[in-house]
């Protein structure tokens, strides 16, 4: 009895003393593809249209043009870039297409470690909407 007492006083001490905050860690590019060299190939209309409902598709097309329903925002997260933050043992919450991000809980050690990477072009906290105010996430 005693002992599980003690385990959980050191799981709660631990977590006081590592605390993590969900942050949002943007890429630099889409890794093969960047913002200035996009071209709309077959394959890659493919890959961003499996992210996309076929009546968004219609409603871009209508609006956008049946040749330019498809831009770089569409284009996913480089999964290459994912896995290097994988990796080093941090769980990925969510992947954000159109920012170019994804979404974790990090320490501020793991921050530390994932600014290091070249791809990363920065780490904010993720904000709520909270009574007319926004307050980080925690």
């Amino acid at each position: 009895m005693f002992g599980r007492f003690l385990l959980i006083i050191l799981f709660a001490g631990s977590a006081l003393c590592f605390p993590q905050q969900k942050y949002l860690v943007y890429f630099k590019d889409k890794g093969i593809v960047s913002q200035n060299r996009f071209y709309k190939s077959a394959q890659l209309v493919s890959q961003c249209t499996q992210y996309l409902s076929s009546k968004s598709i219609e409603r871009r097309k209508a609006v956008m043009g049946k040749d330019n329903y498809v831009n770089y925002d569409d284009v996913p997260v480089y999964t290459p870039y994912k896995t290097q933050i994988e990796n080093s043992g941090i769980r990925i919450d969510k992947t954000l297409n159109w920012f170019n991000a994804v979404s974790c809980y990090l320490t501020q050690a793991q921050i530390n470690g994932v600014k290091s990477f070249p791809f990363v072009e920065k780490i904010e906290p993720v904000k709520i909407f909270k009574a007319g105010f926004f307050k980080c996430h925690t």
